[in-house]
């Protein structure tokens, strides 16, 4: 940490942090699988960015993301709901910490840019859960009290990538991510937590 502080004291550029919201698409599997459905998200949180080399970015996050998932017929988890539809919704507390490259320019009369390439681990710690179902001859959703599913992972690591590009200060990111074991504590490969989002963060440069 000290170093990393060093480095971010002595650095002359795009050292930063920032707020930022944005929208994810999850879905389970390497690819779409028939007994999922995807499903959108949100996302609210803070982001830095420390420049430990000329050009090479740290890029710190803590975020609140709301993750939903639709199962058909999802009897694995409770056999008490055949004949339903069930749209699991997940809180988590997510940490990525990604590493990239950036370039960006100050124009006199012009709009300062900034472009940035990154990858990373991301940790996922589960919050809360918030589950309705409908019945599958039903077209209303019915809000329903389940109890929480103990075959959720608790905690979930994985791998994002993605490219962030900023105008002034504003930044617009899209990222890619997927974890790299199962939602469940039964761990089925076809199960993994994949996702794309987008987001906005509005950045308070540092000189």
């Amino acid at each position: 940490m000290g170093l990393f502080l060093a480095v971010n004291l002595q650095a002359a550029a795009q050292n930063s942090f920032g707020l930022k919201a944005g929208g994810n698409l999850t879905y389970l599997g390497p690819t779409f699988e028939e007994g999922y459905g995807e499903r959108l998200g949100y996302t609210l949180g803070a982001t830095g960015h420390i420049e430990l080399l000329p050009g090479f970015y740290l890029n710190p996050e803590i975020n609140y993301t709301r993750r939903a998932f639709k199962f058909y017929t999802p009897v694995f988890l409770d056999n008490t709901l055949v004949g339903t539809d069930l749209i699991l919704g997940l809180n988590y507390l997510d940490i990525p910490l990604n590493l990239g490259y950036g370039v960006y320019t100050e124009e006199e009369e012009g709009p300062d840019m900034f472009l940035l390439f990154y990858g990373g681990p991301q940790f996922n710690f589960l919050l809360s859960q918030n589950n309705r179902f409908k019945a599958a001859n039903s077209s209303n959703s019915v809000t329903v009290d389940l109890d929480e599913f103990e075959e959720i992972r608790n905690t979930d690591v994985g791998f994002n990538f993605g490219v962030s590009v900023g105008f002034n200060q504003w930044l617009f990111d899209l990222r890619y991510y997927f974890a790299f074991t199962s939602l469940f504590e039964f761990d089925i490969d076809a199960d993994r937590m994949t996702s794309v989002s987008i987001g906005l963060s509005y950045r308070f440069v540092l000189r």
